[in-house]
C-alpha cells in the first residue's frame, strides 16, 4: 500500500528540520562566542530603531523545507478569492502567530511582455516570490491615462488564458532553488487544469535550459493513453490520484523514492462562474436567515456554479492536508 503524500511530506519535513535545528544550534554557539561590542554614539546622535523581526510575518522553518508547494491562480477580481474555503488558506498564517504560510500576490500581464493588462492574483506557498506591481498601482509603458489600447475583450481564449512565460519563471525558478540543496531525486510538476498546455510546455522548456538539478516529471490532467488523450475530470479525481498516475508512468524500470521528490501543484481553476462578467448569471445575493449579521452572502444559483464551488472546496481541503500541516518534532 502506497503511503499518502501528506504522510510523506511530514516525514521529509521532519528529517529536514532536524538538520536545520542542528545548523541553527551551531550558529547560536558561534554568535554567543563572539559578542558584538555596544555601538558608541556621538553627542546628540540618535540610534535608528532596530526592527523587531519577531513582530513581522515570517515563514517557519518547517514550511521552508516542506517538499510540497502550490500556486493557485485566477483573475484578480475573480469571486474565487472571496470563497470562504479559499480565504482560509491565508488564515493558516494569521496575525496572532505571525506566520506566513501562504503568500497573496498580484500582478498584471503587461508587466511581463503582454500588450493587454489582465490583473491576476496568486496564492502560493513559495513565499519568497516577488512580482511586479499591478499596472494600476505602477503603470507600465503601454498605459495611457490609466488605460490600455489593447483590451482583453475579444482576444481568443487560447491567448487570453495563457500566462506570460516570464511570470511562470518567477514561481518555477523559486521552486527549483528552494530544493536545490536538499538533494531531491525528482522534481514533479502537477497541473490539474492544463488547458492548452502553455504552462507545462514552458516548464519543460525551463528543464531543457537546465534550471533543475535533478530529473523533472510533468503531470497534467490530459492523461496520455494508447488510444489518445483522456481528460481527467478533477471532480472525480484528487491531486494525489493525478500525482500517482504520472509518477507510475515515469518510474518505468528505474523506480524512485517519492519521499525524495519536490512537488509543485499549479492550479489555474476554471473562473467562468467567478468572473465579473458572468458572476450574476450564476450567483445571487442572499441573507443568511440564521446569521443575519453576516449581511448578504453570494450563493450559487446554477449547477455550474455549485460544481465549481464544490471542486474548489475539495481542492483547498487537499492543499491544506498536503502543504499546511506542520510535523510534530520530538524535542
Amino acid at each position: 500500500m502506497l503511503p499518502s503524500l501528506s504522510a510523506l511530506s511530514i516525514e521529509v519535513t521532519k528529517r529536514a528540520l532536524e538538520g536545520s535545528k542542528e545548523q541553527q544550534s551551531v550558529k547560536k554557539r558561534r554568535k554567543s562566542a563572539a559578542p558584538q561590542p555596544a555601538r558608541q554614539l556621538l553627542p546628540g546622535q540618535w540610534m535608528n530603531k532596530t526592527r523587531d523581526l519577531n513582530n513581522e510575518k515570517s515563514t517557519p522553518d518547517w514550511r521552508r523545507v516542506h517538499p510540497v508547494d502550490f500556486v493557485l491562480e485566477n483573475p484578480a477580481d475573480s469571486y474565487l478569492w472571496r470563497l470562504p474555503s479559499v480565504r482560509s488558506l491565508l488564515a493558516a498564517g494569521d496575525d496572532s502567530t505571525r506566520r506566513l504560510l501562504v503568500k497573496d500576490v498580484c500582478t498584471s500581464y503587461c508587466k511581463y511582455g503582454f500588450t493587454y493588462r489582465k490583473n491576476t492574483r496568486f496564492y502560493t506557498t513559495l513565499t519568497g516570490v516577488e512580482l511586479e506591481k499591478e499596472c494600476k498601482v505602477s503603470p507600465c509603458g503601454l498605459s495611457k491615462g490609466g488605460k490600455h489600447e489593447m483590451v482583453l475583450q475579444g482576444v481568443d481564449r487560447s491567448v487570453s488564458n495563457r500566462i506570460p512565460d516570464g511570470l511562470i519563471d518567477k514561481f518555477v525558478i523559486q521552486w527549483a532553488n528552494k530544493h536545490r540543496a536538499r538533494g531531491v531525486e525528482r522534481y514533479i510538476f502537477v497541473d490539474p487544469f492544463a488547458g492548452t498546455g502553455s504552462v507545462v510546455d514552458w516548464v519543460r522548456k525551463l528543464n531543457q535550459d537546465g534550471i533543475f538539478n535533478a530529473a523533472l516529471i510533468v503531470v497534467d490532467n490530459r492523461w496520455k493513453q494508447t488510444d489518445g488523450l483522456l481528460d481527467l475530470d478533477m471532480q472525480q479525481y484528487t491531486l494525489w490520484d493525478l500525482l500517482l498516475l504520472g509518477t507510475a508512468q515515469a518510474q518505468g524500470d528505474s523506480p524512485f523514492d517519492l519521499a525524495k521528490c519536490a512537488v509543485l501543484f499549479w492550479l489555474s481553476t476554471e473562473c467562468t462562474t467567478y468572473s465579473q462578467n458572468a458572476l450574476w448569471l450564476h450567483r445571487a445575493k442572499k441573507v443568511d436567515e440564521e446569521r443575519p449579521a453576516l449581511g448578504n452572502l453570494i450563493t450559487p444559483t446554477t449547477k455550474d456554479a455549485q460544481e465549481a464551488d464544490d471542486l474548489n472546496n475539495r481542492l483547498v481541503q487537499q492543499l491544506q492536508t498536503l502543504t499546511l500541516q506542520p510535523p510534530t518534532i520530538d524535542e
